[in-house]
């Protein structure tokens, strides 16, 4: 297998883990003029900004694994997996943003919800780069790709 290849379906990892991480923080933002107004008016675009940018998503990760590989790689159930897993807790969020309006424990959940984000992203992204730095030089130096699959497995 080409290290590059391998570095591409590591980058596409990245990238939508980045996405869903820029969309939590739009959700943290638009939640906490939710609840500056106590108002709820905002829920539902909320809802149908997810629902009108996860074809879109679906569609550039289609369109990124075709392209990389000549089949479906793994890099769509992965990201599929990580905006599956962003969506979950934006309405797990929003659930308890109708449920209690007072300011504090709304802006507490934008805040828990933003920096569990934020880490998961940072988490995310340093694997990734330890990921594509040691299956380029892994191939590179001719190490056993079966040791290198078990070590993905592992780690993700």
């Amino acid at each position: 297998m080409n290290p590059y290849l391998l570095s591409a379906h590591s980058i596409s990892h990245s990238l939508s883990f980045t996405y869903s991480f820029f969309h939590s923080l739009f959700l943290f933002f638009l939640s906490l003029s939710n609840s500056l107004s106590f108002s709820h008016l905002f829920f539902f675009p909320s809802l149908g900004f997810f629902f009108l940018s996860f074809p879109l998503f679906l569609f550039l990760t289609l369109f990124l694994s075709f392209s990389i590989y000549p089949s479906i790689s793994l890099s769509f159930f992965h990201s599929l997996f990580h905006h599956s897993f962003s969506l979950s807790h934006t309405l797990f969020h929003q659930s308890f943003s109708l449920s209690f309006t007072l300011f504090s424990t709304t802006v507490f959940f934008s805040f828990t919800l933003f920096f569990t984000t934020l880490f998961f992203a940072s988490t995310h992204f340093s694997i990734t780069l330890f990921f594509s730095l040691f299956l380029f030089y892994g191939f590179k130096n001719n190490f056993s790709f079966f040791l290198i699959f078990i070590c993905l497995f592992v780690f993700y």
